[in-house]
């Protein structure tokens, strides 16, 4: 399986340098489905169904982080009332209360969510990351303005804290995904040898 990724990663290299987004797209599709036959095909049906799960998650959590950059620093003749933050603030703050937020993340990670059960921290997780990528609506939308909360307030709830900590719940959705996969995995095929049959 980890061959086949490299291969279709290579291919998806050698696709983006010399194709337009949409040849890129079938690419993508065509391959996702090929390996994913192929991991059904090679694997236990409970790892080849956690995978597909997994897989899925992270594929079809779509981001503008760019777009919403640049909404957080535009000028009012493009945004009119928008925040129209400077660049330095923009990047300090995001920066610094982005490390903070992720520290915090890793401890709740580590103290708190390590005990969950796989069911439960797929589904808690996943609302988290779709709670968080409404956020952006609120700003954008002027939510936050309507309630009293001050665009620099807001943005250093929603982007600089917030969105660094749902950086650190792609860990929290890998680990569970990884941890039941090598409960499955034979303790031979781990050590690199082979299984006896």
């Amino acid at each position: 399986m980890g061959a086949i990724s490299g291969v279709a990663a290579l291919g998806l290299a050698i696709v983006g340098a010399f194709s337009s987004p949409v040849v890129q797209l079938i690419y993508l599709a065509i391959v996702a489905i090929i390996v994913s036959v192929i991991a059904f095909a090679l694997l236990s049906s409970a790892q080849a169904v956690s995978n597909l799960y997994v897989f899925l998650s992270v594929a079809l959590y779509l981001q503008i982080p760019g777009a919403v950059g640049l909404w957080y620093t535009a000028r009012p003749s493009c945004v009119p009332n928008g925040p129209t933050f400077d660049f330095t603030y923009y990047q300090t703050v995001s920066q610094l209360v982005g490390a903070l937020a992720s520290a915090l993340a890793l401890i709740i990670f580590q103290t708190i969510t390590t005990e969950w059960r796989l069911r439960s921290a797929f589904w808690i997780r996943r609302s988290v990351r779709i709670m968080v990528s409404c956020v952006d609506l609120i700003i954008i939308e002027h939510v936050n303005l309507k309630i009293g909360l001050p665009g620099r307030a807001a943005f250093i709830l929603r982007d600089a804290m917030v969105l660094n900590s749902t950086q650190m719940l792609k860990c929290w959705i890998l680990v569970p995904a990884i941890q039941p996969l090598s409960r499955l995995t034979s303790p031979l095929a781990e050590e690199g040898k082979c299984i006896p049959s």
